[in-house]
C-alpha cells in the first residue's frame, strides 16, 4: 500500500520531467535546425572577410535562444504548478528539470549546428562562401529560463489562494 502511495504522488512529478525533456528537446532540435551563420567570403590572399548582414549571427542565434527557452520556462512552470502536489519541493523540481532541458536543447542544437555546419574540406577558393556558425552561449542563457520557472512558480503560489495548498496537500495525502 504504502508503495502505491509514492507512485501515486511520483507520477506528476515524473510527467513534468518528461514533458519538459520533451519540449526542450524538440526546442534543441529546431534552434539547432535554424541557426543563423556568419557567411564569410575567401578573398585573393586567402583571407576571410564577412559577407554583409550576417556579421550578428551568432547574437540572433543566442536572443533566440534565451527567449525561446525563456517561454518554454513559463509554460513548463505553469504546467507544474497546476499539477500536484505543490509546494516547494515541487517549485525546486520545476526549476531544476528547466535547467535540465536549457542545457539538453543548448546540447542537441549546438550538436545539430556544428553538423550542419561543417567546413569543405581542403583548402577554399577565392570567392568560395563559407557558412560558419556559433552555437556557444553564456551562463545566462542556462540560467535565465531556470530563474523565469522559478519566480514564475513562486508568484502564481503566492497568488493563489490558501485553499489552493490545502486540496493539494489533501489529495497528495490520499
Amino acid at each position: 500500500m504504502r508503495l502505491a502511495s509514492i507512485a501515486r504522488k511520483a507520477q506528476p512529478v515524473s510527467a513534468v520531467f518528461l514533458f519538459a525533456m520533451l519540449a526542450y528537446g524538440v526546442v534543441g532540435v529546431l534552434w539547432g535546425l535554424w541557426h543563423p551563420t556568419v557567411d564569410v567570403e575567401v578573398t585573393a590572399n586567402g583571407a576571410l572577410d564577412p559577407v554583409p548582414g550576417t556579421e550578428d549571427a551568432s547574437f540572433v542565434g543566442f536572443a533566440c535562444f534565451v527567449i525561446v527557452t525563456g517561454l518554454l520556462a513559463f509554460a513548463v512552470a505553469g504546467w507544474s504548478f497546476l499539477t500536484k502536489p505543490r509546494g516547494p519541493a515541487m517549485m525546486i523540481w520545476t526549476t531544476l528539470v528547466v535547467f535540465s532541458g536549457t542545457w539538453w536543447a543548448f546540447a542537441i542544437g549546438a550538436r545539430i549546428t556544428s553538423w550542419k555546419n561543417t567546413l569543405p574540406e581542403g583548402h577554399p577558393a577565392p570567392g568560395d562562401v563559407l557558412h560558419l556558425a556559433s552555437a556557444d552561449i553564456s551562463l545566462t542563457a542556462l540560467l535565465l529560463p531556470m530563474t523565469i520557472a522559478l519566480v514564475f512558480y513562486w508568484c502564481a503560489s503566492v497568488m493563489s489562494d490558501s485553499e489552493t495548498f490545502s486540496d493539494s496537500a489533501a489529495s497528495a495525502d490520499r
